[in-house]
């Protein structure tokens, strides 16, 4: 899964994976400063241990300057 985000604004930008619950499940690479544009963030489906997630849906949130973006997304 890649996540396609077009922050406004440089910084530092968060992706963080959750599941339906709530728990934190992933943290998508270090925070690192990106120029305003275009940010592509690639997932394969493992938590921050990582072991393969269960089926089920994600929330995936990125925060960020010019960014705060939220999207579900079904594993299956």
């Amino acid at each position: 899964l890649t996540v396609r985000l077009y922050p406004n604004a440089a910084g530092a930008v968060t992706v963080r994976v959750f599941a339906a619950s709530g728990r934190l499940v992933r943290t998508l690479g270090a925070p690192s400063p990106v120029g305003g544009g275009r940010l592509a963030v690639a997932w394969d489906g493992r938590n921050d241990e990582g072991d393969e997630v269960s089926a089920g849906v994600y929330v995936v949130r990125a925060t960020g300057p010019g960014v705060d973006d939220t999207l579900k997304v079904v594993v299956r």
